[in-house]
């Protein structure tokens, strides 16, 4: 079925059991999966919600306790990450989805799309009352490795972390992870960070393609998101050659629009990235490869008028603190987002029903080596998955040391209003003296079976804007269930909700 899942993958049936000519055999089912290069999944418990366009094309479904998911050879994730995947915290992908589709990253003072090229900081807007929206920054952190075969691509909830793994088979098998995180802890500091995981060489050599390029502006991937529409930065940068060294690069920007008050808006990021879009690199097993990079703008300093020079200065200083916490920024991190956590809630498997059922192992074309994996899984996973999805979006989205007028949700088009900025709606307008607030969910519907006062949990995790939903499986695989945007919304809109 045609558009019927994201871009590039669509849901086929393969009709088998009673009343059907061909028996629903596993295994031939799985055998059929491998012999098909275009199959990347199945499901043989009936039909799920599947669909990002809608109910509407008669595809989506949610009748079933379990689901299996099929994987195929190659794609299982890394055995260090299946105890965390099999309960609910790390959202795993292989292949990975769609650009338009990665995750988010933030820490309620900065926010980008996971290795894209688009920073936001929340509160930094451009335009003025009626015509404003995120500033849209360069990404010091946004990029590829360009050499290599991607293996694993996961979302890290309790850790706040995107990794992508990366197989160089022409380096002896060896594996290079590929992380970014927005520290908890200092909220300004970016981290782009590989190491080598496995290999039996001392080092190795790849290409890494960097998007962050505040000079020309050019690699603007969010492009392909949008249909066609363009991305532009926001603010005009140039390099400070007196105050950039060898491992430190000062840019300096100017939002393209002033404020409200018609003053200038000042940016400084101050980052390692070399000042190149395609970067050799080596990595060897002693230690890893670590970018840190920092930002601050003019509205760190409040209401009161600033200069370009207090700005630098302060993306300096927050440069030189990350600089020399470098070797304990991700321990204190995490133990920020664990104390995060703890606020939390935890959904456990039922004592007869665990979130993951025994896997069944085939060899589908009998050269005595095994080549698929069957792994069935409860609904009770699919259900802590999206409490750990919204829980990490609500959790990333705010911070106790950064005002709460400026909380976003997600590093997309600025879905609220400042109080200052309501007054000035025209007097006809349909939206006149309100405030836009984010759409979670829609209201649950009072569900008889339950006391008045508890909200179905059903209802408020699969319900959303349109239905444009797409449950953790599409097409049976994990590759699926990482946070999205509709491919019926431009990447402007605002998010969807896993």
């Amino acid at each position: 079925m045609p558009k019927t899942d994201v871009v590039g993958h669509d849901i086929a049936y393969f009709e088998c059991g009673e009343g059907y000519e061909i028996k629903c055999d596993i295994e031939k089912l799985a055998a059929h999966c491998n012999s098909n290069p275009y199959c990347h999944g199945f499901n043989t418990n009936g039909l799920l919600k599947s669909c990002t366009s809608g109910c509407d094309v008669g595809c989506c479904y949610d009748v079933t306790q379990n689901a299996d998911l099929y994987i195929r050879k190659g794609f299982l994730p890394p055995d260090d990450w299946l105890n965390d995947i099999n309960n609910g915290r790390i959202l795993y992908a292989n292949p990975e989805p769609h650009f338009c589709f990665l995750p988010e990253i933030a820490n309620g003072y900065l926010g980008t799309v996971a290795m894209s090229a688009s920073l936001f900081q929340s509160g930094l807007f451009n335009g003025k009352c009626g015509n404003i929206g995120k500033a849209r920054l360069p990404s010091p952190i946004g990029g590829s490795i360009i050499t290599g075969q991607l293996v694993a691509s996961g979302l890290h909830f309790e850790k706040a972390l995107f990794t992508r793994r990366y197989q160089f088979d022409d380096q002896n098998g060896s594996i290079v992870e590929h992380r970014v995180y927005i520290s908890q802890t200092l909220k300004s500091v970016m981290v782009l960070e590989f190491s080598l995981i496995s290999s039996t060489s001392k080092f190795v050599t790849f290409s890494y393609l960097s998007t962050f390029d505040p000079l020309n502006q050019t690699h603007n991937p969010e492009i392909k998101c949008t249909g066609g529409g363009g991305i532009e930065i926001d603010v005009e940068f140039t390099l400070n050659s007196n105050l950039s060294t060898s491992s430190m690069y000062v840019y300096e920007g100017i939002l393209l629009s002033r404020d409200d008050r018609n003053r200038y808006v000042y940016v400084t990021i101050c980052t390692e990235q070399p000042n190149e879009s395609i970067q050799t690199l080596k990595v060897s097993s002693s230690s890893s490869i670590q970018f840190i990079s920092t930002l601050a703008s003019s509205i760190d300093f409040g209401p009161d008028p600033i200069d370009q020079g207090t700005v630098t200065l302060e993306a300096i200083d927050r440069f030189d603190e990350a600089l020399s916490k470098r070797n304990d920024l991700f321990n204190e991190h995490v133990q920020a987002w664990k104390k995060l956590w703890k606020s939390g809630i935890d959904i456990e498997p039922m004592e007869n029903q665990p979130f993951v059922l025994p896997k069944i192992v085939f060899d589908t074309d009998q050269d005595g080596e095994n080549d698929t994996i069957i792994t069935t899984f409860s609904r009770a996973l699919d259900i802590a998955q999206h409490v750990n999805s919204s829980m990490y979006y609500l959790l990333s989205s705010s911070r106790d040391d950064w005002p709460k007028k400026y909380l976003i949700l997600s590093p997309k088009k600025n879905p609220f209003i400042t109080p200052s900025c309501v007054t000035s709606t025209p007097k006809n307008s349909p939206n006149q003296n309100k405030l836009l607030q984010p759409h979670l969910t829609s209201t649950p519907r009072h569900n008889k079976r339950q006391s008045k006062n508890i909200i179905p949990l059903k209802r408020l995790i699969y319900n959303n804007n349109n239905d444009k939903f797409s449950n953790r499986q599409r097409h049976s695989t994990k590759r699926s269930i990482l946070p999205h945007y509709s491919p019926l919304n431009p990447i402007d809109e605002n998010p969807q909700w896993i």
